[in-house]
Order: structure tokens, then C-alpha cells, then sequence
């Protein structure tokens, strides 16, 4: 997985005489010796290039993986039964070992860490071969192991070297930001490393999957925070959009009452004006009328006035 782990062991068979091999040991001496055997390449100077284990891993899956599904089955694994020298049985309990999440299959990644571990004593991922393609990561990633082969630091200085060597790891892994209490890992880390060296590798491959899967989560956080912002841009578009069409609605609608009361009015100008003629003729009737009466009974008056004055006189004459 992470590069981060105690230095290889040697091809030769010899390298450690002081315990005795367990039977699963002795399988991985064994498969060792023959893939050594199948590619010259691989015993040179009794040390494992790096390059090539993960070219033979690759292989091997590649070999299991003939549908290139991307992920292998219990069942893919026997492909490798004439290929390796181990039994169904020996490769069934290689695969339940490399399926440390139990979920069945084996991705790529997967089997490139632990079978690697399983032949060659290191654990190679195919994560942190693309971070070797990182200049300066490669430089930090070459000096901590190279002062890992000293040994762990004694005397005064050692708080100090533990300090820069977990300075190292979290900034290969790219995890300096992204544990809230990195005190924490840091001293869990120093207590594998003074007690239990041999569980070092194992947690640091536990750092780079945590810090893998959290740099994942943060970045689906992202995304979502993103998607959201932009779902919300979206949505005050369409509220703006909605209280537009609202505005110009009302507007119509008030253009409308104001053009009908204004047609109302209109039509009742009209009607009053109407009325006011027929007012002002029956008006006209009337005072026509009214000079009628008067110059009839002013011809009455004038009649009456006459005979008056006419009886009066011959009344005088008389």
C-alpha cells in the first residue's frame, strides 16, 4: 500500500535464520522462489525492485481478471493454480487474506498490496506508485526509509527524528490537514514505531486508506456544497423570475381596472351629457311656453284694457 513500511526483505532464502518459517512463510519463500526463478530481473542484488513487483502483480491479476472486470472472485484466484505452486485450498486462504473488508472480491489495488506483501515481505499499491510519479514526494518518501533502515533514533535526538518522520508521512500522504487532532495519530504512531515495529506498515497502510477515504469524502463534500450553491443560485433565479411575472401581472391586471373604469366613465360622461341635452331642450320647450302665455295674456290684457276705456267713454258720453 504505502511506501512507508520496514525495508524488504531479501530474495535469499538465508536472509533471516533466527525463527523458525511458519507454513504460511514457507509458501511465500517458495512462490517467492519461483516467480525469482520466472524473471531474472527480481534477484538482482537480493533486493525486489519495486517496478517489478507491481508489473508481476499486475500480471497475476491480469491473469485472474481475463473478463477485465476490474475486481476478482474466489474463483478467478484458482486461474493462478498452474501458474503459482500452490494448492486450491493454499489459494483460497491467499485470497481470504487479501480480503481483509470481506466483501468478496479483490480490486486491483487490492491484490497489489497484499500479494506483494504475501511474496516479496512489501506491500506495493497501485496509489502509491502514481505518488511516485511525484517528484518530492519520492525524495521524502526515499529519505524515510532509508533512515528507518538505521533503526529507530536513540539519545536526546529522538524526539526530535520521530517528529520529522511523522512530518514525512503525513506530508506524502497528504494528511497534514486532515486529521482534526493529528497529536493523536502522531503518538499512536510513535508507540507502534518504538514497540511494535512489525504493525508499523500496517498502520500506516491504515493512515493512507483513512486519509484516501477522507480526502474522497471532503471532495464529494465539495461537490455537494458546490451543487447546492448551485442549486440555490438556481432556485433564487426562479423566484426572481416568478416575482417578475408576478409584478408584471399585477401591473396588466391594474392596466386592465384602470382601462375599465376609465371606459366606464366615459360611457356615463356620455349618458349625463345625453340627459343634460334633453334637458336643456325640454328647458327650451318650456321658456318657448312661457312667451307664449306671456304674449297671449299681454293681447288679453291689451283687449280688455281697449274695451274698458271704450265702455267708459260711452258711459261718459252719456
Amino acid at each position: 500500500m504505502a511506501s512507508f513500511t520496514a525495508p524488504c526483505t531479501s530474495i535469499n532464502p538465508t536472509t533471516d535464520t533466527s525463527k523458525p518459517k511458519t507454513a504460511w512463510q514457507r509458501q511465500g519463500s517458495s512462490l517467492k522462489a519461483s516467480v525469482c526463478e520466472s524473471d531474472p530481473r527480481m534477484s538482482r542484488n537480493g533486493d525486489v525492485g519495486q517496478n517489478i513487483i507491481l508489473e508481476k502483480t499486475h500480471e497475476f491479476f491480469q491473469m485472474c481478471d481475463t473478463e477485465n472486470k476490474g475486481f476478482i472472485t474466489r474463483r478467478d484466484m484458482q486461474r493462478l493454480n498452474g501458474e503459482l505452486p500452490l494448492s486450491a485450498e493454499e489459494l483460497e486462504n491467499v485470497f481470504d487474506s487479501l480480503d481483509s473488508d470481506s466483501n468478496g472480491y479483490l480490486t486491483l489495488n487490492e491484490f497489489s498490496s497484499g500479494f506483494s506483501a504475501f511474496l516479496f515481505g512489501r506491500r506495493i499499491s497501485v496509489e502509491g506508485d502514481a505518488r511516485q510519479k511525484n517528484t518530492s514526494k519520492s525524495r521524502q518518501e526515499v529519505l524515510y526509509l532509508s533512515q528507518w533502515e538505521e533503526g529507530p533514533p536513540r539519545g536526546d535526538d529522538d524526539d526530535e527524528d520521530e517528529e520529522k518522520h511523522f512530518c514525512m508521512l503525513m506530508e506524502s500522504l497528504g494528511a497534514n490537514s486532515i486529521f482534526e487532532n493529528p497529536a493523536e495519530v502522531r503518538s499512536l504512531w510513535a508507540q507502534l514505531r518504538r514497540d511494535e515495529p512489525h504493525l508499523l506498515s500496517n498502520f500506516e497502510h491504515f493512515l493512507t486508506r483513512v486519509t484516501s477515504q477522507i480526502t474522497e469524502a471532503n471532495q464529494e463534500k465539495k461537490e455537494m456544497e458546490s451543487a447546492l450553491k448551485r442549486k440555490a443560485a438556481t432556485h433564487d433565479d426562479e423566484i426572481q423570475r416568478l416575482y417578475e411575472e408576478m409584478e408584471l401581472q399585477i401591473k396588466n391586471e391594474k392596466d386592465k381596472i384602470v382601462l375599465q373604469d376609465y371606459e366606464r366613465f366615459l360611457s356615463l360622461s356620455k349618458d349625463l351629457e345625453l340627459q343634460l341635452s334633453s334637458k336643456e331642450k325640454e328647458l327650451d320647450q318650456l321658456f318657448q311656453k312661457q312667451r307664449r302665455v306671456s304674449g297671449n295674456f299681454f293681447t288679453l290684457f291689451s283687449h280688455d284694457a281697449l274695451l274698458y276705456w271704450q265702455l267708459k267713454r260711452q258711459t261718459l258720453s252719456h
